[in-house]
């Protein structure tokens, strides 16, 4: 710590604290310090807020209970105690009890999203497998070396270990690019349907119908972590969520980072996680 932050430090003692943020973090990485900022406004006795950004928009809209979790930066004091706190650890920054809290007051509470649940809930069945696939800036982009993975062959064992577990009917694709996991993913099942939500009408319609699932497998995705978490709330059971150990280059695998390490991990995949045709190098 610098002579700087060590004197500020000594200032900013107030009771409210802001828990930095930076443009380039989506809604899942949001949403893990909007429920730190919660929990510890409930649990510590402080006045906890998220710093805002022109990216949280969409998820302020959606959840407006957000909002009061929320500052801009013409709001913040002097004396405001600043926190750099990723809030991602289970066990560590919050516990599954605080999670499920803050899901079910301040995610379940929205009326919108209401909607997409029921819209989600007249979609997926009991015996389907919904399977997210995260492509977007993972891949052919700045961001493939740390994120990409090699989705075909984790995908093939986290179906051989789903169907290990129980009969599947469908198998539903959430995806940012469909016709990809169309083209590379259907032939690993050819005797299971592959069906897509058509009525989709955005990013929270796909989250609620990784919510509304039964069975799950993951994308390596804060966005897919948080499908599951809800999910977990409404009653889906913690062996039927196949996720990826594997998170991005420096997390260790399986960590209790980011995800909730009692899900059904696939550890290890043949070849390598990183190891796939035309990967971008650093």
């Amino acid at each position: 710590m610098t002579f700087k932050a060590k004197a500020l430090s000594l200032v900013r003692r107030g009771k409210r604290e802001v828990i930095l943020t930076a443009i380039g973090f989506n809604g899942g990485n949001n949403l893990f310090k909007w429920q730190l900022a919660y929990s510890r406004t409930l649990d510590k006795g402080l006045i906890s807020k998220v710093l805002y950004f022109p990216n949280q928009d969409a998820w302020l809209e959606m959840f407006p209970g957000l909002r009061k979790l929320s500052i801009t930066s013409d709001q913040i004091r002097f004396t405001d105690r600043r926190a750099t706190y990723m809030g991602a650890a289970q066990g560590v920054d919050y516990t599954p009890q605080e999670r499920a809290r803050f899901i079910k007051d301040v995610l379940l509470t929205s009326d919108g999203f209401k909607q997409s649940l029921e819209r989600a809930q007249a979609f997926v069945r009991d015996d389907d497998l919904v399977i997210n696939v995260r492509r977007g800036d993972y891949y052919n982009s700045r961001f493939e070396p740390e994120f990409g993975i090699n989705i075909v062959e984790y995908v093939r064992q986290a179906l051989a270990k789903q169907l290990a577990l129980g009969p599947v009917g469908r198998v539903v694709l959430v995806s940012d690019n469909v016709p990809w996991c169309v083209d590379n993913l259907t032939h690993l099942a050819p005797q299971l349907e592959f069906v897509v939500n058509e009525n989709r009408r955005d990013m929270f319609d796909d989250l609620a119908v990784l919510a509304c699932a039964k069975r799950l497998i993951l994308a390596n995705s804060t966005f897919s972590y948080w499908g599951a978490f809800i999910a977990q709330v409404l009653g889906t059971q913690l062996e039927n969520i196949v996720a990826p150990a594997f998170h991005q280059g420096d997390v260790p695998t399986a960590s209790e980072l980011w995800r909730d390490p009692r899900w059904n991990f696939i550890h290890e995949i043949d070849g390598g996680w990183q190891n796939y045709p035309g990967r971008l190098e650093s």
